[in-house]
């Protein structure tokens, strides 16, 4: 879902700026790649994380080498003025609700402005 929307707004709206983050627990876990690829080419800044990152790019694509760590933690580190921001977040349950924990109750990011999609097994 995710990738969808984001295609859609980098391909019907005119925004400033469109920053997609995409996190996995290690480099073996990112898929899509192409699809991310197709980001970057149509304007948004892309940044890969993985808890167990080696740091490397992936798969020889032309993407960022990939941060060590949790997605949010990257966020929350690169983003400290989020009020003004619209937020898209889908995930397991525990880590949507740790990002609404870091980036609404820990943050300044607008719990009106952030949008969700809890993956529920």
């Amino acid at each position: 879902p995710m990738l969808a929307i984001t295609e859609h707004l980098l391909t019907t709206v005119q925004i400033p700026s469109l920053h997609f983050y995409y996190g996995a627990r290690s480099d073996a876990d990112l898929v899509l790649l192409e699809r991310l690829l197709r980001l970057g080419d149509l304007g948004a800044a892309v940044s890969l994380s993985a808890e167990q990152a080696s740091g490397a790019a992936v798969d020889d694509h032309s993407l960022a080498p990939v941060r060590e760590g949790r997605v949010i933690d990257h966020v929350a580190s690169d983003w400290t003025q989020l009020a003004e921001h619209d937020i898209y977040l889908a995930g397991p349950v525990g880590m949507v609700d740790a990002a609404l924990r870091i980036l609404v109750r820990g943050g300044d990011a607008k719990a009106d402005r952030v949008f969700f999609d809890r993956f529920i097994a």
